[in-house]
């Protein structure tokens, strides 16, 4: 017989590659049943903990909470949920404040992603008035767009303090993701003190030269003038257009920057400009020219719809004139659209007292029947709902302002 020949160099090889594939299959056999285990044990840990938070502050609540607390941070000492609320149970039952400390600095270093944990931290710190950790953990909430409707309010009031308003400045200056909602949320009009803080934010942010959108200033003068906090409004409004002073009572009388606002986004019009409206019978719209723009107005005579309207700052008491350029005198405009001026709770104050321009191509003046009742009138021009006339129509209008008219006697 001829004896069993040894293995060759390929052989051994092929043998050390197979011995290799055994044992790794092994070590991931043992790796999937490992996770699968602390899967398990982390489910078991979470079921732990939302047991614990039923637990609520009362004299009467179960003994073995804090033990429950315990065992969770036994199982998963990393868990921040776990820490959070063992934190909030021993503060409860009267904690030393060292103590206390001790647990949330060892919070923080658990990171940002457990809410419970964000929660307890902005307590903490809103007993301290560190708006700058209040910050850093509302930040952390409002990026996973967690608790907006508790964590808004809190940032807003905060900055109700000028000593604490410049962390929150610069944050807004970096656009983070929660800046619009911040900006635009309703909670943040829903008080005039929280109204006020956004429009001074709004106002510092502006005066920095930090980019700041149509947008949101849109949704804070319109809170605001909808409030009757109309100097608020105003101011906020100047602000951002950059008018420190102006020639003309009514902005943009010749309609040029009405085609710049038509093209914004949805939603950022702005009281103290013009607002072209239409709908089923009744259409204000901008006629674009090189030499000037004009102002077309139709109606079909049926209801009085407000086709146009702009807020202005007036002096209540007063009584003012309407300069107005038309391809038709002012009278014969007059009897088919009623230009007023409105302030909430009053009869509209209407232009009646007609004068012919002194030249062709000047304005008409028409005055006021009477003195305005409010510092901050409407000025709208509606479909002329008076029996007599002509009814509906339309209207080619090329300039527009309100003054204030003289004395009768120096008339």
């Amino acid at each position: 017989m001829v004896p069993e020949a040894t293995q060759s160099g390929p052989q051994r090889s092929k043998a050390k590659l197979v011995a290799l594939i055994v044992v790794f299959c092994a070590l991931a056999f043992v790796f999937a049943r490992w996770q699968s285990a602390y899967a398990g044990q982390l489910r078991a840990d979470k079921g732990e903990l939302a047991a614990s938070k039923a637990c609520q502050p009362s004299e009467t609540r179960p003994t073995g909470c804090r033990d429950l607390l315990l065992n969770a941070v036994g199982r998963a000492p990393l868990s921040a949920d776990a820490l959070a609320g063992l934190i909030r149970i021993d503060t409860l039952r009267g904690i030393p404040a060292a103590k206390q400390k001790q647990g949330e600095d060892l919070l923080k270093q658990l990171g940002f992603r457990s809410t419970l944990a964000q929660q307890l931290l902005i307590e903490s710190a809103l007993k301290r008035r560190d708006f700058t950790d209040i910050l850093l953990r509302s930040d952390a909430l409002l990026r996973r767009d967690k608790l907006q409707d508790d964590v808004l309010p809190i940032m807003l009031i905060a900055a109700g303090d000028p000593s604490t308003r410049e962390p929150l400045i610069t944050a807004l200056g970096r656009k983070p993701s929660w800046r619009l909602a911040f900006m635009t949320h309703p909670i943040g009009f829903s008080r005039p003190e929280l109204r006020a803080v956004r429009a001074e934010v709004l106002g510092e942010m502006i005066a920095r030269k930090l980019p700041v959108d149509r947008l949101e200033v849109a949704y804070a003068t319109r809170a605001l003038s909808k409030a009757q906090e109309n100097a608020s409004a105003y101011k906020l409004w100047k602000q951002y257009n950059r008018i420190e002073g102006r020639q003309f009572v009514v902005f943009d009388p010749r309609f040029h920057a009405v085609e710049q606002e038509q093209e914004e986004v949805a939603g950022s019009d702005m009281p103290f400009e013009w607002l072209l409206l239409k709908g089923r019978g009744y259409r204000a719209q901008l006629r674009p020219s090189t030499k000037q723009n004009t102002l077309t107005l139709s109606w079909n005579g049926r209801g009085a719809p407000v086709l146009v309207e702009q807020k202005i700052a007036l002096a209540a008491g007063r009584r003012y004139k309407l300069d107005i350029l038309a391809t038709e005198p002012a009278a014969v405009i007059a009897n088919r659209f009623a230009i007023t001026l409105d302030c909430p709770g009053r009869a509209p104050v209407a232009f009646v007292d007609f004068q012919p321009a002194e030249k062709p191509g000047q304005p008409e003046t028409v005055t006021a029947k009477e003195a305005v009742g409010c510092d901050f009138p409407v000025l709208r021009i509606r479909g002329n709902a008076v029996d007599s006339g002509d009814r509906g129509g339309k209207a080619s209008i090329t300039y527009m302002n309100v003054s204030p008219a003289r004395p009768e006697s120096a008339q």
